[in-house]
């Protein structure tokens, strides 16, 4: 005859392992220590694709491109697969200042056209 489990000191000794998101499954006499439960996910099922849409909208308009060390700003004249073409008015917003204010607190022209990777950029949005 099998001896008897702790099943209380088997969750404590496994608690830490599940808690960073391995899977575990431990079965004892056809039942599980641990049971993961289907949870209903609400789904948007509809998708239409717009033509023009994101950075391709605002070609030719002034834009904020926020990536993860500097913000950038001016023109946007190009966009391809791999990065955007700000133009002659680009700069470097080292302090935004009031989002509402009509200009950037500090902004530092970059002397002429610039460019900016897409894989760098975590935001965009109309400039000032």
């Amino acid at each position: 005859m099998a001896s008897e489990i702790d099943v209380d000191y088997v969750r404590q000794i496994l608690a830490p392992v599940v808690s960073i998101g391995l899977v575990v499954s431990v079965v004892v006499r056809n039942w599980s220590l641990f049971e993961w439960k289907e949870i209903d996910m609400k789904k948007i099922v509809n998708v239409q694709e717009v033509e023009g849409e994101g950075l391709l909208k605002l070609i030719g308009e002034k834009v904020l491109i926020l990536c993860a060390n500097y913000f950038y700003s001016g023109t946007l004249e190009g966009v391809n697969d791999e990065c955007v073409l700000l133009g002659d008015d680009a700069a470097i917003v080292y302090e935004t200042g009031e989002w509402k204010a009509s200009t950037w607190k500090d902004a530092q022209p970059l002397g002429g056209p610039h460019y900016v990777m897409k894989s760098a950029i975590e935001s965009f949005r109309k400039g000032k």
